[in-house]
């Protein structure tokens, strides 16, 4: 959960919660920004177990994971708006 304190993987797991099995470049033209935002944070959430990369043909689909939701959840937005604010002052 503490992943998703960070604003980029917490706005790329919503999206991926309700849109399903999208190409990185899709998720990040859907929630408009630019896909390197989210490049960064694949591996991490990867590893963490909240994102699943399938292969299809050329193509990696991004799936979110049943313990991405759960910590989805149950991680405050607000906390995610608090470090978004902080790093917006600087």
């Amino acid at each position: 959960a503490r992943v998703l304190h960070s604003v980029p993987a917490r706005e790329l797991v919503g999206h991926l919660l309700q849109h399903p099995g999208q190409h990185l470049g899709e998720a990040a033209k859907a929630i408009g920004a630019p896909r390197s935002r989210y490049w960064r944070v694949l591996p991490t959430l990867q590893t963490a177990g909240l994102l699943r990369i399938a292969t299809r043909g050329r193509k990696h689909l991004l799936y979110a994971t049943t313990l991405a939701e759960t910590a989805f959840r149950t991680t405050p937005k607000r906390r995610a708006d608090m470090v978004k604010a902080k790093r917006t002052r600087r």
